[in-house]
């Protein structure tokens, strides 16, 4: 069982590109070869001055291989820039943008380790996450393309995502050149047998050997060597991609994804092409938007990207997709916690019981793929609302989890007493469910009926004493009703009862020792959880801000400089501008707005949030 989905670090995403897009062979300073770089491209910590080197040797390894304008302004891309970056190279100013992007993807990435909830199905909970930076990604190749003046009425293919796709279409540019395979492989000055592989079955060229397919094609006028050249490293590079996404999530999912960037940027170009405002306008417009993409707007709203991706819901006919076109505006992380509780345990046995045969795996996914999408979405399928309400009628354990479902759902859009309703429903088919308690518990409490509430996850907790979730829960209840020695001592005996090491219990006993100014035991909670997990952001941030506080400065800045590194950058942020001085605070810095969803603890009024 996976108890936790742990996404890439953006300096892991970056070296994929480096990979695919062969950037070493473009950077001329050596940078990306040094040791900053091949730590900073593994995930690993690197100063914040080594990050952003890395990203503008990127940048100007795109340029040199020219796979982006050499030469911008600021204000091409975004008047939201750094005071002086409007006379910048176009490597600063690209890297910049990256720079935003990073700092948005590794606060998410920092939060989501955070979660410890069972996770049955690890590809799924991948693909929950890559849909929405698949549509996030087709927002931003929206906005360039637009801003490339493409003329194309749809300039993207999706021909890399089929089988054998890529040799395909360069079998279609030998055709074109009319040679035969031989004096194609005598121009080129391989063997026959090497363009056999690259025709018939995706062996890849070498960068040189690209170069000399594209001299024979335009020598034979089958289009520029400029334009061919650019068409075959991408095209290799976009089948390379690909290949990496199917490993994490499965070819059907990963079709699903490649497929929906290319589509859906072809279908959103067609609303600054068709709009009446005028090219000015919709330039400013599309900056903007390649810039924030929808990761990036928490702080600014876009009512065009808005209309851009309502656009592709009213064209979406998949409900899991309609959804995660609903959700990449808001929280991802809000939404990756709801898939993630879809995504628990389940007992097969149960389903067997129902269907009277033991399920297949493609039986088994074709379930776990469209219980992603909320109820909302899944009322538009036809017979679906009909087979839900049989199901339900049928009581059991698939009902109880219908229900939950439902619960899970009313509950985030903050209809409490609806999903406490569903919850006492669903406990009513599957009494002996601890999720259904322990949800229902935490509801309970959401809306003040504190007694029932510790009730149903000391029910809960009966049920499956080795469960971190319910036990800890009920400490996030005391500590929310100021008791808090009772919840320290909850805390405790979870730690010594429960089988196995909780990073969860771990956080959650360093902070309590941590409002109770035990700050030695909290340090030491901290750094013992941390042995675990070295990259739990939020608790480096806090045991940082305790290391300065209690002297330590040298610890402190270290333990501040990796939260950074994994997206807060609250007290690193706070000693930089010297907040850690002479005369010591005992008060936390204050965390920027934009990542307090984020984050399980909130400092205002000392209290912590609930756990469901």
């Amino acid at each position: 069982m996976v108890t936790t989905f742990s996404p890439p670090l953006s300096g892991a995403v970056l070296d994929v590109l480096v990979d695919v897009l062969d950037l070493r062979r473009w950077d001329s300073k050596q940078i990306l070869s040094s040791t900053n770089a091949r730590r900073y491209l593994r995930g690993e910590r690197v100063s914040r001055e080594a990050e952003a080197e890395v990203q503008v040797a990127i940048v100007e390894a795109l340029i040199a291989a020219e796979l982006v304008p050499s030469t911008l302004r600021a204000s091409d891309l975004c008047p939201d820039v750094p005071a002086g970056a409007d006379g910048s190279s176009s490597a600063v100013i690209i890297a910049w943008m990256i720079r935003a992007y990073t700092d948005h993807w590794d606060a998410l990435a920092g939060a989501l380790r955070r979660l410890t909830a069972p996770v049955a199905f690890p590809d799924h909970a991948a693909g929950a996450c890559l849909r929405l930076v698949s549509i996030d990604l087709a927002v931003r190749v929206t906005a360039a393309l637009w801003l490339m003046r493409l003329s194309e009425e749809r300039p993207l293919s999706d021909f890399w995502t089929k089988s054998r796709g890529v040799s395909l279409w360069l079998r279609s540019l030998h055709e074109q050149s009319g040679l035969t395979r031989d004096n194609l492989a005598r121009a080129v000055g391989v063997h026959q047998n090497t363009v056999d592989g690259w025709l018939d079955d995706e062996a890849r060229p070498t960068f040189e050997n690209l170069m000399d397919l594209a001299n024979v094609f335009a020598e034979h006028g089958v289009a520029s060597r400029a334009a061919l050249l650019l068409r075959m490293r991408l095209a290799f590079a976009a089948r390379d991609i690909f290949k990496i996404i199917e490993s994490s999530v499965g070819t059907h999912q990963a079709i699903g994804m490649c497929r929906r960037v290319i589509v859906y940027a072809n279908e959103m170009l067609l609303l600054p092409r068709g709009s009446a405002k005028s090219r000015e306008e919709n330039d400013h417009k599309m900056r903007l938007t390649l810039v924030l993409g929808v990761l990036g707007r928490n702080s600014l709203e876009l009512e065009w990207v808005a209309a851009m991706l309502n656009r592709l819901w009213k064209l979406e006919r998949d409900p899991v997709w309609r959804t995660s076109i609903r959700a990449a505006t808001g929280s991802w992380f809000a939404h990756l916690q709801e898939v993630t509780a879809k995504l628990g345990p389940f007992d097969e046995e149960k389903l067997v019981e129902v269907i009277r045969e033991k399920p297949t795996q493609e039986y088994l996914d074709s379930i776990v793929y469209l219980v992603q999408a909320s109820k909302e979405e899944l009322m538009h399928e036809p017979g679906f609302a009909d087979a839900m309400l049989s199901q339900a009628s049928e009581g059991g354990a698939l009902a109880a989890l219908e229900l939950k479902i439902h619960a899970t759902e009313a509950s985030n859009r903050g209809d409490i007493l609806g999903a406490i309703e569903l919850l006492r429903a669903s406990v009513a088919q599957d009494p002996t469910s601890q999720e259904i308690h322990f949800r229902l518990g935490a509801n309970l409490c959401q809306i003040g009926d504190v007694d029932a509430g510790l009730t149903e996850l000391e029910i809960a907790v009966q049920l499956d004493p080795s469960w971190d979730r319910s036990r800890v829960e009920i400490a996030i209840v005391l500590l929310n009703e100021g008791r808090d020695d009772e919840a320290l001592a909850k805390l405790e005996a979870a730690k010594l009862e429960l089988p196995t090491s909780s990073t969860w219990v771990l956080l959650h006993l360093a902070y309590t020792y941590e409002r109770l100014g035990r700050n030695r035991a909290a340090i030491e909670t901290y750094e013992e959880l941390l042995g675990l997990s070295a990259n739990q952001a939020e608790a480096l941030d806090r045991v940082a801000h305790l290391y300065f506080v209690t002297g330590d400065k040298r610890t402190g800045a270290d333990r501040a400089k990796k939260a950074a590194h994994l997206g807060i950058t609250t007290v690193f942020r706070a000693w930089q501008q010297g907040y850690y001085g002479k005369k010591m605070p005992t008060a936390r810095p204050v965390h920027d707005a934009g990542i307090e969803h984020l984050l399980q603890f909130s400092d205002s009024g000392r209290r912590g949030k609930r756990g469901a």
